[in-house]
């Protein structure tokens, strides 16, 4: 069978959505199928026979749903018309039999559109940052998505949260389309960990690892917790792990300044990007996890930490239920509350 893939973008960096299209890539190559994809970075981690089947183009957005900057209609439009495009050549070459885009936007959008003119059936895969940011936060993306609905064959959720704000969308809509649930399965690179990689820091240790640093991630709301903790544990030590995508590094700095003002910058540090391997080693040094995230997108990394059994604390939005147990695997605060609150 031959399958077009149109991911998130930047195939180098391990968020959860990537993780989920390098892994279908190669499985689906392991498996005899024709697979093609398309990125602005190429991945470090695909087995080198693979890479030939990797399209570059550094200039489409590297993800989907990007609501920390501006983006320009320009910018939407190329990202559109390249997916398009390399839909089309690949098709040139050899009639594509399906098209598996992720998230409701430019994505969907342009697989919709070939979909529409060539009769290859499209498949949606929807981790939630679509739904509950990019829909609600840029009317462009909202249209994207609304437009792609009467085009597409399938739609797949990893959890049932998910999978009500997009039943939400179809109500809106009077529309019905297919939708399975298939959850993100667990990344085994976690657990080729360090035991020793994150030693001779203060304890307890906190961490929070995040594909970004947008206020929606919650971090903002940790560090304005750790006045608070420090009272009690003045040895405290919080690890950040991540980057901020931003060219200009807004959201880091957003967070460098908050830790300065509530006098706390000796107890954070932030660790940049981690590997599946350092992911798995800051899990099992770590006291306690935490994921403070305000809206309920999927979280592979709230997954890793169960199989790593560290102690977690997560914010109680509702995909985050799908995972936690209260009191039993972990435990919940009210989403978006602060140290102060």
């Amino acid at each position: 069978m031959r399958i077009a893939l149109i991911p998130s973008s930047d195939l180098s960096y391990d968020s959860g959505s990537i993780i989920h299209a390098k892994r279908l890539f190669s499985s689906l190559l392991d498996r005899g199928h024709d697979v093609h994809m398309i990125g602005s970075r190429m991945p470090k981690d695909i087995e080198h026979e693979y890479l030939s089947r990797i399209y570059i183009d550094e200039h489409i957005l590297d993800h989907p749903i990007i609501n920390d900057r501006e983006v320009t209609d320009e910018q939407l439009m190329y990202s559109f018309s390249s997916s398009f495009d390399f839909l089309q050549k690949l098709h040139r070459q050899k009639k594509i039999d399906v098209i598996h885009v992720q998230y409701l936007s430019f994505t969907s959008l342009a697989a919709a559109t070939f979909s529409a003119a060539t009769g290859v059936p499209c498949v949606v895969s929807s981790f939630g940052r679509d739904l509950n940011i990019g829909l609600v936060e840029d009317k462009r993306l909202a249209a994207m998505a609304i437009q792609s609905l009467s085009t597409i064959a399938h739609v797949i959720v990893p959890n049932e949260a998910v999978r009500k704000s997009f039943t939400e969308l179809l109500e809106s809509r009077s529309l019905s389309i297919p939708t399975s649930i298939i959850p993100q399965s667990f990344d085994q690179n976690v657990l080729k960990y360090q035991s020793d990689l994150y030693g001779n820091l203060g304890t307890p240790l906190l961490a929070t690892i995040n594909s970004c640093f947008t206020k929606e991630k919650g971090i903002d709301e940790i560090i304005r917790a750790l006045p608070i903790i420090k009272e009690k544990f003045p040895n405290v030590t919080l690890l950040i792990a991540g980057t901020d995508d931003h060219p200009f590094q807004v959201n880091k700095n957003r967070l460098l300044a908050l830790c300065h003002e509530l006098n706390v910058s000796d107890a954070v540090q932030f660790v940049g990007y981690l590997d599946r391997s350092s992911v798995g080693s800051l899990l099992a040094k770590a006291d306690l996890f935490i994921d403070a995230r305000k809206q309920g997108n999927f979280s592979s990394v709230l997954l890793e930490a169960q199989f790593m059994g560290v102690a977690t604390l997560c914010s109680d939005v509702e995909a985050a239920r799908t995972i936690i147990t209260s009191q039993y695997n972990g435990e919940f605060f009210e989403s978006g509350r602060t140290g102060s609150s």
